[in-house]
């Protein structure tokens, strides 16, 4: 009789019987797998499996047919194996055994991949090739992720009712909706008219981007219990047991409030001086916090069985949300992208002024956080299945807070988050990203920044204000001609033996080794130094008086 984990799906032997009949090919896989199985080639056939629309492993069945049942002693602890699993491909796999056959075999029933986003093990993308796994070519890939997402939240929720949502709800989203399109006559509307119009109603069917933003907590229990979210605090990021917690299983508008009561107890605030002007800075803006949470409740993919969380410790806040980046959309370029998972949402969203449906909200929380002088907001820990943002509280940068007012409140509130976004690359000595490179001939045109050859540095001004005025002096580097003077002096210093390219460099630090050179190209032209070689390793002189 075969023993089944709790959690696992039946597998009885004439369903054996029938797959040991069935073609290895489309979506079956069999190993014998006698004695053991490595765990990274069961999660690479997982991930191959999954990104073929899903199927089954068969371990302990010869490959060739007619096949046999040999039997396994791979994977003792199948809770572990499952939880491994996840673990390393985020698939839930189920995982049957059965000796019902004489020998103790597993089945690995591997779910598909979600719509548009192909699954990765250890950075490639696989699928099957004849009997061996290989990375996905690129149409394949490609085609992939070019799949239209359906939008869930436009999909009607079989039995739900007009009961089934709250009457607060409905009249914080009639009261938004009227003072954001300053429309008085939806306040005369019945409640299904003004959903309706809303499109949270179709055809009298209660959809479920109404059940996520009104709904009552019953409701919400029984038709679309995923849409949770889950507030944490703890006093660091190391921490077990969170102080605080509280989670939300209702509609949207019934505790968006609530959520911003929870990160507000706890809000620091940071007071800043700017000459005369004294002003205080909150570690969290409301406005930052809750472009986050719709983000996550807009673009979160409710097919996985997961809560999104904010996590708030002193200084930081994170949010994670279930899902991916929507195919095309990349940490790179999510400041331009524009894409949505859930387009009800969103629209009713819209409605309420709550968002613009234009954009993710992601401009406006970077360029809110490098105007109060913190880091932008912090994508780098997500993956193919979790979107994370942390968004600091501390300020970071003073210096361009103080800079950006100095040169006036009119200029900079024209800045867009692009080109705060270039302040804050140069502001931490790192490349300008290509898709960022067209404001930055308006911020040097402005004065706000200079052209070092293909280098960014600030105006002299906000190194002054760090009392750093010999870094501007450093980062401009001398003029050519004292650069030349410089090289000259250490080859008088060398005398008979001269030197290499090498022993010059130490000389002038800033200078790349093409630019040095080019220095001393341009001293051999003028004749006041002299060369014996070509390659790296030629010697430069200074020539004595007589060759002068």
């Amino acid at each position: 009789m075969s023993r089944l984990v709790p959690g696992q799906i039946p597998w009885m032997s004439e369903e054996l019987s029938k797959l040991l009949q069935t073609s290895e090919g489309t979506n079956v896989e069999f190993k014998e797998a006698k004695n053991s199985f490595d765990k990274k080639e069961l999660f690479r056939y997982c991930v191959a499996l999954a990104n073929e629309g899903g199927g089954e492993l068969v371990l302990g069945v010869t490959d060739a047919i007619p096949r046999q049942v040999v039997g396994t002693r791979a994977f003792g602890d199948l809770d572990d194996t499952r939880n491994a699993i996840y673990q390393a491909t985020r698939l839930n796999v189920e995982i049957s055994e059965n000796t019902s056959t004489g020998g103790r075999t597993l089945l690995f029933s591997i779910p598909g991949r979600p719509l548009g986003t192909p699954v990765e093990y250890g950075g490639q993308y696989l699928m099957r090739r004849g009997s061996s796994l290989v990375s996905m070519t690129i149409d394949r890939l490609q085609a992939i992720l070019e799949e239209t997402v359906p939008d869930f939240s436009a999909g009607i929720c079989p039995g739900a009712t007009l009961a089934d949502l709250s009457t607060e709800a409905i009249e914080k989203f009639r009261h938004l909706w009227v003072r954001q399109a300053n429309r008085p006559h939806l306040l005369d509307l019945p409640a299904h008219q003004l959903l309706e119009d809303a499109e949270l109603l179709v055809d009298g069917g209660v959809t479920r981007a109404a059940l996520i933003l009104l709904g009552t907590a019953e409701s919400l229990g029984r038709y679309v219990a995923d849409a949770e979210i889950i507030f944490e605090y703890r006093h660091a990021e190391g921490g077990i047991d969170p102080t605080v917690r509280e989670s939300f299983r209702e509609g949207l508008f019934l505790y968006i409030d609530r959520l911003w009561e929870l990160v507000n107890l706890r809000n620091e605030v940071y007071p800043y001086q700017m000459g005369l002007v004294r002003r205080d800075i909150p570690s969290f803006r409301e406005e930052v916090i809750r472009e986050a949470l719709l983000n996550g409740v807009c673009h979160r993919d409710y097919r996985y069985r997961e809560s999104i969380f904010i996590r708030q410790f002193p200084g930081l806040i994170e949010v994670e949300s279930p899902g991916g980046l929507l195919p095309g959309v990349t940490i790179e370029n999510m400041l331009f992208k524009r894409a949505w998972r859930n387009r009800r949402i969103a629209e009713a969203l819209e409605k309420a002024d709550l968002i613009e449906r234009s954009g993710q909200g992601v401009d406006r929380m970077w360029r809110m956080a490098l105007l109060d002088g913190k880091m932008p907001p912090d994508y780098s820990r997500t993956d193919d299945h979790h979107v994370y943002v942390r968004l600091h509280g501390t300020i970071h940068d003073p210096v361009l807070l103080r800079f950006l007012e100095e040169i006036g409140e009119e200029r900079y509130r024209t800045f867009g988050a692009s080109d705060l976004a270039v302040l804050h690359f140069v502001s931490q000595d790192k490349e300008v990203p290509r898709d960022f490179r067209g404001r930055v001939k308006h911020l040097v045109e402005q004065g706000i920044l200079e052209r070092i050859g293909r280098k960014l540095i600030f105006a002299r001004r906000y190194y002054e204000m760090k009392g750093q005025a010999g870094v501007h002096t450093r980062k401009r580097g001398l003029s050519k001609e004292a650069n030349l003077q410089f090289v000259l002096n250490h080859l008088r210093s060398c005398g008979a033996k001269g030197c290499v390219l090498s022993d010059l460099q130490p000389v002038l630090p800033h200078v790349t080794p093409r630019m040095l050179s080019g220095y001393l190209e341009e001293l051999k032209r003028r004749g006041q130094v002299r060369v014996i070689g070509r390659t790296k390793g030629a010697r430069w002189f200074f020539p004595a008086a007589d060759e002068r």
